[in-house]
């Protein structure tokens, strides 16, 4: 009888072990989704930023984009580095 019950316990812990797998991968993936949406849109801003540093502008419009684009490029290399890893 005790073979029993540890089989049936062991059942048990089987089937949550493999429904927290289950939701741990669920999240993985929704945060590599999220990972790859958040580069994206770094990827936008840092190439906005130097669409308007190409151009003549004043100093306040140029270091306000000067300081976006390097934010924007420094996120995405963080993110970069995150996913290979």
């Amino acid at each position: 009888m005790t073979d029993c019950q540890n089989c049936n316990r062991l059942a048990r812990e089987n089937a949550a072990l493999r429904l927290e797998i289950k939701k741990l991968k669920s999240k993985a993936f929704r945060l590599q989704q999220t990972i790859r949406a958040t580069k994206a849109v770094a990827l936008a801003v840092y190439n906005q930023a130097m669409g308007v540093m190409g151009k003549h502008q004043p100093r306040g419009t140029w270091s306000y984009h000067k300081g976006r684009g390097e934010v924007a490029a420094e996120l995405y290399n963080i993110l970069s580095a995150t996913m290979e890893s």
